[in-house]
């Protein structure tokens, strides 16, 4: 006796806009390949090689603002510290929003709400984080 075995078909769009429609197994490869890629040109463009004879070295230590890194350091600092403020849903849900890039939908699936709620429950977060921060500078 023979199984088949129907994969469900997905419509998508290719970078260059085309649609296709095909299993979504076929679809999962592409994603895959596709942000492999991505991830790959963002990597090559982090490293500049410069050799010490390279007139862009002085160019880069001149650019080089110490003052806006120890600021922005500091900002970084103390969002990591107005964030652990919140409680650890509003931890999870601020992180997972902002830093690992998850839609509303996703984070209701997740926290098991709808998507206006967790709409809410963020710029609950927001609002908290806010005045934390304007607290400590202030």
């Amino acid at each position: 006796m023979e199984v088949f075995c129907y994969e469900q078909k997905k419509t998508f769009r290719l970078e260059d806009g085309t649609k296709v429609t095909g299993d979504i197994g076929i679809y999962k490869t592409y994603a895959s390949q596709r942000n492999k890629e991505r991830y790959l040109k963002r990597r090559r463009n982090e490293y500049v090689t410069l050799s010490l004879d390279d007139e862009q070295v002085q160019e880069v230590a001149d650019n080089v603002n110490v003052e806006e890194d120890v600021e922005r350091q500091q900002d970084i600092l103390l969002l990591r510290r107005a964030i652990r403020q919140l409680s650890a849903r509003e931890q999870g849900i601020v992180i997972d929003y902002f830093f690992n890039d998850f839609s509303l939908r996703k984070l209701a699936k997740k926290y098991g709400a709808s998507h206006t709620k967790i709409s809410s429950e963020i710029n609950a977060a927001l609002y908290k984080l806010r005045q934390y921060i304007t607290d400590k500078n202030s």
